[in-house]
């Protein structure tokens, strides 16, 4: 568990979000199974993350690792930003500056 900062919005949308849900009290998860809140696995996030894919149009990329691709896409993202390296650092919940230089290398290179 770590303490990370939120944007004014993202914070908002994150209290929306919990308060229309059932499973809305303080000992709870933001992000839980729909119906029974309990830990809402990985499988469960793949296939939803895949049906939204679809959904949009979009082909599955072949070497998609969801979880851990969208963390480094995050943690690239506040590279990019600008955020302080020991923030990114302490967020990604790296132990070593020589793991949290890797997002920090990826940032540099920027879209034209």
């Amino acid at each position: 568990m770590r303490a990370i900062a939120l944007t004014p919005g993202l914070h908002e949308e994150l209290w929306q979000h919990r308060r229309s849900s059932p499973f809305n009290g303080n000992d709870e998860r933001v992000f839980c199974h729909l119906e029974r809140g309990s830990v809402y696995r990985y499988e469960t996030y793949k296939d939803a993350l895949k049906q939204a894919f679809e959904a949009a149009g979009l082909e599955w990329p072949e070497h998609l690792r969801p979880c851990h691709d969208l963390r480094v896409t995050a943690i690239t993202n506040d590279a990019i930003a600008g955020m302080h390296p020991i923030a990114i650092m302490t967020k990604a919940g790296h132990a070593s500056m020589a793991t949290t230089k890797r997002y920090l290398k990826l940032g540099r290179r920027r879209l034209p």
